[in-house]
């Protein structure tokens, strides 16, 4: 079987033309959708539009501060739930922060900015997907920098390390049929991988106050002693079953050893061991994220 090249969603890209080319567990969390129009040198002249109705939470005017080089992300905000869109490596912003924005509004213009981008592989990067926590920069410096979060967060609680990004391909697709997916929809194409047991908090993960119906139990039960949470192959949480179990730290319980090679990536978040399956320490600092309460 022929892995995808280059800007698909998932653990696609290769840095081979071999045409069984080598793994690489490197995540693409977006898809990258290539220029229509280009001027006389090249440069892209497709201009880049909303998704969906929203607001600009955030928009990156300087493109040497991520690898996303310029880009801009859009709260979507429905009565089932609240999403995320992202659009990166932007040539020029055409919006700020705070404005309110129709489906199909111009937000700037496609381009190359960003580490690695030059002008021939010029691109959108568009992502779709879900805030971790309101207070990413409260968890960043009190526990994230001791568990190994490098680097000034230079983009407070807009971090793309702050959202869980889902394939956008089937999610558009389906919309421009006239079929728009509800969020219990565009989870249910998630299959899980992997299920991680975290100690319990005072008071319900901030995931599962978005996501009620993934609580087996609901949000009016007692809260446990543990959570089991069944997760995708990059740590999406996709339901919480409470256990009596007591654990101190989060602990990998479960993990599909039927899986092939390449749908057992995972992004780091689980590393083997003496033959064993555990989590990394990367895997540690996320589900400390997930599940931080303040």
């Amino acid at each position: 079987m022929h892995r995808y090249h280059g800007g698909m969603y998932g653990f696609v890209r290769s840095t081979s033309n071999l045409p069984d080319p080598p793994y690489y567990e490197i995540f693409h969390e977006g898809i990258d959708i290539r220029p229509v129009r280009r001027d006389a040198r090249g440069e892209p002249l497709d201009p880049v539009r909303a998704a969906a109705d929203g607001v600009v939470v955030y928009a990156n005017t300087r493109p040497g501060k991520s690898n996303y080089g310029n880009y801009l992300m859009i709260q979507h905000d429905y009565p089932d739930g609240t999403a995320y869109t992202t659009y990166a490596h932007l040539a020029r912003i055409q919006v700020l922060a705070g404005q309110k924005v129709k489906a199909g509004d111009v937000l700037g213009l496609m381009g190359h900015t960003g580490a690695g981008i030059n002008c021939e592989r010029a691109h959108l990067h568009f992502e779709f997907g879900f805030r971790l926590l309101p207070n990413y920069c409260e968890w960043h410096d009190h526990l994230g920098v001791k568990l190994g979060e490098e680097g000034t967060n230079e983009h407070g609680e807009y971090n793309g390390l702050n959202y869980l990004g889902v394939n956008a391909a089937p999610l558009l697709q389906a919309s421009a049929q006239g079929h728009p997916l509800t969020f219990k929809q565009i989870f249910a194409l998630e299959h899980v991988l992997l299920r991680v047991r975290v100690p319990a908090a005072r008071d319900f993960f901030y995931w599962q106050k978005c996501w009620p119906w993934m609580v087996q139990g609901g949000l009016q039960q007692p809260l446990p002693t543990s959570w089991d949470i069944d997760c995708d192959a990059v740590g999406i949480p996709l339901k919480f079953t409470p256990s009596a179990e007591r654990v101190s730290q989060p602990v990998l319980i479960w993990f599909d050893n039927n899986a092939s090679r390449q749908e057992s990536f995972t992004r780091g978040l689980v590393e083997t061991r003496g033959g064993k399956r555990q989590l990394s320490r990367h895997g540690l600092k996320c589900f400390s994220q997930l599940t931080y309460v303040p």
